[in-house]
């Protein structure tokens, strides 16, 4: 999608979550929300007193500059700050970014983790051009109050203890950095997609990143991997894609270059969960979410996730949750019955 933020935010509703009232430096993005009140992401609450906190996709895609590029040129290109959250990751060759009021090198593999009110501008401050993947979200909490922790706060809350982030801008050397694009993709390519369930891949995405970065701190080269190696993750990326399709034990084995058994075992053994039961928990989960944000009925979402008996998926969502999904529904309170 080729869009202007600035025009598209230009008359913000008292609803938005999110003012992009700079420049169109973020113009090669391919997703962008453009909905005064948009849904959030369900399965990347971020505890928050006094409530719960909630993660919602604002944009993401790739951003670039031609070589003859001069640099900035206007004073809304040299820095802004916002209530929200970046992750980006730099893919082009060297120059320079502004992060925290400071001008920094930046090239391909370099991270960013940018807080929310930090000063920053990820255009070429220098001319030469260049170009990175960025995601960027909102956390509120139900009030509409922002979340503003820091990106190791969040973490935190998320994974429990996590490897210290050293900071918020990190080279990350091959091949790691290339695992890291990977996932940027991957979230990219579950908003853009337009599956009923892309927010659900999407977060899910989000947090097999930020797992991914806390293997990377904790365990440099051991742990993180080149992403094509490990045939576990390759398996359980495919299961998480698909979950909603009728993929079997069988079909995720193959992907997995294992034995039926020795596949199930290593699965569990590695997630906690057999791959049938991951595959179920994908589902009632992506369930819940459609049932909190959308107006769907209850067979069109138990169809939208992968059931296509109503009957079996009542009896699921029940065991898993301890409700019907009409109950757990209500409860919400987020949409009328």
């Amino acid at each position: 999608m080729f869009c202007i933020i600035s025009a598209i935010f230009q008359k913000k509703s008292a609803g938005s979550v999110f003012n992009l009232l700079y420049s169109d430096t973020m113009r090669m993005n391919e997703y962008i929300r453009t909905q005064a009140n948009p849904t959030t992401s369900a399965l990347l609450g971020v505890p928050a007193s006094p409530g719960l906190g909630h993660l919602t996709f604002l944009h993401a895609g790739h951003s670039s500059w031609p070589t003859d590029d001069p640099g900035p040129i206007a004073a809304a290109e040299r820095g802004h700050a916002h209530s929200g959250y970046h992750a980006l990751m730099f893919t082009g060759e060297g120059n320079a970014m502004l992060h925290d009021g400071r001008l920094l090198p930046c090239g391909r593999g370099t991270l960013v983790l940018t807080d929310p009110q930090i000063l920053h501008e990820y255009r070429p401050q220098q001319p030469g051009g260049g170009s990175f993947i960025e995601v960027t979200f909102d956390v509120r909490e139900e009030d509409g109050t922002p979340v503003e922790m820091p990106w190791r706060e969040m973490l935190q809350n998320w994974f429990g203890q996590v490897p210290r982030l050293p900071d918020s801008v990190l080279q990350i050397p091959p091949p790691h950095w290339e695992r890291l694009e990977g996932l940027f993709l991957e979230i990219l390519g579950a908003l853009t997609e337009g599956r009923s369930s892309n927010e659900s891949w999407a977060a899910l995405s989000l947090g097999r990143f930020a797992l991914a970065l806390c293997d990377y701190l904790e365990s440099g080269a051991a742990s993180l991997g080149d992403g094509n190696g490990d045939r576990l993750e390759k398996a359980r990326t495919l299961l998480e894609r698909e979950f909603a399709s009728p993929l079997t034990t069988g079909q995720l084995a193959q992907e997995a270059c294992l034995s039926e058994g020795a596949f199930i075992r290593s699965f569990t053994s590695r997630y906690g969960l057999p791959p049938m039961a991951y595959r179920k928990k994908l589902r009632i989960t992506a369930a819940q979410h459609l049932l909190e944000v959308s107006g769907r009925c209850i067979g069109e979402i138990a169809a939208n996730v992968g059931y296509r008996d109503i009957h079996a998926f009542s009896r699921t969502f029940k065991a898993v949750t301890g409700k019907t999904a009409s109950q757990w529904r209500k409860s919400r309170m987020r949409i009328p019955d």
